[in-house]
């Protein structure tokens, strides 16, 4: 059931830090809207950190909420025009910090540990929120060669 995905998204959220507990009943909500649930899904699929499996990155999960949309399109399918990239990017921009907590949390890092470390952060906040398909990226091609 797509309860259970989003319920899956929301835990991969919080375990990679792109949302707070705090977050939870607000993402619910969004989905709710989004999905046109029902209340029964906060009931039935209450979000906690305890979580004994959760992906590397969130590929299979938004694989498997496309899948259902694709199944049973709804308005978000259709606003999306049913397009895999923007379901995905608009769902994962949902669990994003605002751009004034990325800008805040960088510039915090860069003062404090210096450039590396605040890159660092960026880099993998990018991965986590899919906006860098690490999962892709693995996949790639690559050629070695040695220059004379």
């Amino acid at each position: 059931m797509i309860e259970n995905h989003l319920a899956s998204l929301i835990q991969y959220a919080l375990r990679k830090n792109l949302i707070t507990q705090r977050d939870v009943v607000f993402i619910q909500n969004q989905f709710m809207a989004l999905f046109n649930l029902n209340a029964d899904f906060l009931a039935q699929h209450a979000i906690n950190q305890e979580i004994t499996h959760l992906a590397e990155y969130p590929d299979e999960i938004l694989d498997d909420i496309y899948t259902y949309l694709s199944t049973s399109p709804n308005h978000l399918y259709n606003w999306l025009q049913g397009n895999f990239e923007h379901i995905c990017c608009y769902l994962m921009g949902l669990l994003t910090p605002a751009p004034s907590i990325v800008e805040a949390q960088f510039n915090h890092l860069y003062q404090v540990h210096g450039a590396d470390a605040a890159l660092q952060y960026f880099y993998q906040l990018s991965k986590d929120n899919f906006y860098i398909r690490s999962a892709a990226l693995k996949n790639n091609l690559k050629w070695s060669y040695t220059s004379s």
